[in-house]
């Protein structure tokens, strides 16, 4: 059924059914919850950020047009405007302050870039929470320009200065995300932070070095750039190579050619990947005008690129959703390391074969360097312990222990915390035990299959529940309920990925005691 009302972003889907919607560029079927277009645009600023840009100007160029239909439209002066803002503000700011008032722990992320059109640094912080009724929410506090040096020092203090503006004491605060500059890092230590790395950060940084050790593949990331920029430069090249799309496959709309670029997360990826689409269109297109075309050996470099990194590129949109969460990490870099382990590449063939070999290398090695901590953080054990969908699979027997004790502990603080603060819990910690020995299974076929998927077959693979049986001890003190509960909990059946934690645990009100 067509929608009743056509937008521009329309030109980009095509309606399945009723409640789904079909993309014209990959094909994916997707929900369109609530029968709106906000998931589409979410969908193609994510995947397809070229076309994504293509709509924006357009809709910029629709919205002008309405203005220069009606030019005797009276403008209000900008102090109207700039007072209405305050006013609003002050009201968002005071709901904003409430909400975070029924939080007793908060998560945090900061970044600080540069607006390249006004040569101004930005740096936010957006608060992340679980509320009492174990709903998620993610507030943007604060986005302001940061005029003085990037040092750790002044960044401690614009971090403190913000928490104080929203009534957040540092002892809310439950953990920063950050980026892995040094002086991030500093700050975060002069603020007495709890940090981690951002794990897409370090995923990106780790492509980034594996590409750029190959010159090979640094030449022809280039090359590719080369010829984006020609079609990115020039409507009439644009419209050509449109047409020629159409000639080929006259039901498929036009794609545009995507450029790497170095501030897009998996900007390479997506450059391959939209070449190996255009293959055949790009070598007529190149045939008849002054454009380099790709070798057959460069087709098969970027074939396994694509091959290699699309795991990657599937764990950068699972780890930056919405509804991502801490407790994914380390399932998810295992499936990363587990898929270079399985990857099928030929050992000793030609020139491609052994520059795929040597990247392939070194993007283990950097995985295995960047990531060899993670099971020694309770930030991350913990959290993937209490998580239903994980709880303790990925972990050997030590970790296992150590990660029960932690959480132990962690039961016992809050208690007491609790006994002594009229502050009601908004959350409370969870218990776990350990469980199987069992190693997750291999599979053979991952390179084919999606890394979602994958992970769901290695969980459903597994057993579940503690075969072991612990000495009885009586429920008196709250030290045996604690392990009691704990025991419970990894009895429980696990859920499914696509099912909700937060849901789980609230309906689990016995673990709330």
């Amino acid at each position: 059924m067509a929608p009743g009302k056509k937008s521009e972003i329309w030109r980009y889907f095509t309606p399945f059914d009723k409640d789904r919607v079909k993309c014209n560029i990959c094909e994916k079927v997707y929900s369109r919850a609530g029968r709106t277009t906000s998931g589409l645009r979410t969908h193609l600023k994510a995947v397809h950020a070229e076309e994504f840009e293509l709509l924006i100007r357009a809709e910029t160029e629709l919205q002008a047009s309405k203005m220069i239909i009606s030019p005797e439209t009276p403008l209000k002066e900008d102090a109207i405007f700039t007072e209405h803002s305050q006013e609003l503000y002050a009201k968002v700011a005071n709901k904003v302050k409430f909400i975070l008032s029924d939080l007793k722990f908060m998560s945090f992320t900061t970044d600080i870039w540069s607006e390249p059109a006004t040569n101004v640094s930005l740096l936010s912080l957006t608060c992340h929470g679980i509320t009492a009724n174990f709903n998620r929410l993610s507030i943007i506090l604060k986005c302001e320009e940061f005029h003085e040096r990037h040092t750790g020092d002044v960044i401690a203090s614009k971090f403190e200065s913000m928490l104080n503006e929203w009534n957040i004491l540092k002892e809310q605060v439950h953990c920063m995300v950050r980026d892995e500059g040094s002086n991030m890092k500093r700050a975060m230590s002069l603020a007495g932070f709890k940090d981690i790395d951002c794990t897409v950060h370090k995923l990106q940084t780790n492509i980034k070095t594996a590409l750029n050790s190959q010159e090979y593949l640094v030449a022809l990331t280039q090359k590719c750039n080369k010829i984006a920029g020609h079609f990115k430069h020039s409507t009439i090249a644009q419209d050509q190579l449109s047409k020629v799309q159409l000639r080929l496959n006259p039901d498929q709309v036009p794609l545009t050619v995507i450029r790497d670029c170095s501030t897009r997360w998996n900007s390479t990826f997506y450059m391959f990947q939209r070449f190996l689409k255009l293959k055949d269109a790009l070598a007529i297109y190149g045939n008849s005008n002054n454009v380099p075309n790709l070798s057959s050996d460069e087709y098969k470099a970027i074939e396994n690129c694509v091959l290699i990194l699309k795991p990657f590129e599937e764990a950068t949109r699972n780890l930056s959703s919405s509804d991502s969460s801490i407790s994914s990490v380390i399932p998810i870099i295992y499936m990363l390391k587990k898929g270079i382990e399985d990857l099928n590449l030929p050992v000793e063939g030609d020139t491609v074969d052994n520059i795929m070999q040597n990247f392939t290398q070194v993007l283990k090695t950097q995985m295995n360097k960047k990531f060899c901590n993670l099971e020694n953080d309770p930030l991350f054990t913990i959290a993937t312990s209490l998580d239903p969908r994980y709880k303790n699979k990925f972990f050997i027997d030590i970790v296992k222990d150590n990660v029960n004790t932690e959480i132990i502990k962690l039961a016992l603080d809050l208690l007491n915390q609790n006994r002594s603060s009229s502050i009601s819990s908004g959350k409370k910690p969870k218990n776990t035990k350990s469980i199987d020995d069992n190693e997750p299974s291999t599979s053979a076929d991952y390179p084919t299959k999606s890394l979602i998927t994958n992970l769901a077959r290695i969980l459903d693979s597994l057993s579940d529940g503690d075969n072991s049986d612990d000495e009885t001890e009586p429920e008196v003190t709250i030290l045996c309920q604690i392990k009691s509960q704990l025991k419970s909990y990894l009895k429980e059946k696990r859920i499914s990925l696509n099912e909700n934690p937060l849901d789980w645990w609230k309906s689990k009100a016995k673990f709330d005691k």
